[in-house]
This record gives structure tokens, sequence and C-alpha cells, in this order.
């Protein structure tokens, strides 16, 4: 089984996996906030099953001093978006 560690005082642990069938979690007053596919790689943020590298349930905030961001589609090494702002977006 899936080595625990958590406080008497909450319902927050982080669950280690000891087998492959078995996912990294991180669960924060009973509510998840981390998760790893064990077998996947894929890192979830708000979600238990992430369906891609990084799967997001929820808003995101990127920020970035040129106020730019890059998606790069490397299986063809062809498609780039940019998303670019200007003055104060927040």
């Amino acid at each position: 089984t899936a080595r625990l560690s958590s406080s008497p005082y909450t319902t927050s642990l982080i669950q280690i996996p000891t087998t492959n069938s078995q996912d990294f979690k991180i669960n924060l007053l009973g509510t998840n906030a981390v998760t790893i596919d064990s077998s996947t790689r894929n890192f979830g943020i708000g979600t238990t099953s992430p369906g891609y590298k990084l799967d997001v349930q929820g808003q995101i905030r990127l920020k970035s001093v040129n106020h730019q961001v890059i998606f790069h589609d490397t299986d063809s090494g062809v498609d780039e978006w940019s998303i670019t702002t200007y003055g104060n977006t927040g």
C-alpha cells in the first residue's frame, strides 16, 4: 500500500506510491491539490485523473515580464501560437 503522511489535526495528507499502480497525491484539508499519474507521468492540479502532461482544473495565472505566452506544437515542430498583451493586465 501507499505510504501516507498526515496530521491528526487536519484531513491533509501526502500519498507516496510504493508500486507503479499508485499515484502520488497531495490532499489539503480534504480537497485534492496535486496528483502525478504513475503510469503516464501526467501532472494534475485540482484533478485526480490528469489527462495531459499538465492538467489544471480551474483558473491559472501565467505571468511574464514581457507579457508573452508561446504555445509550440513539439510533435510537428511547425505550429506555434503566441499571445502578447500590452499594458496593465492584472
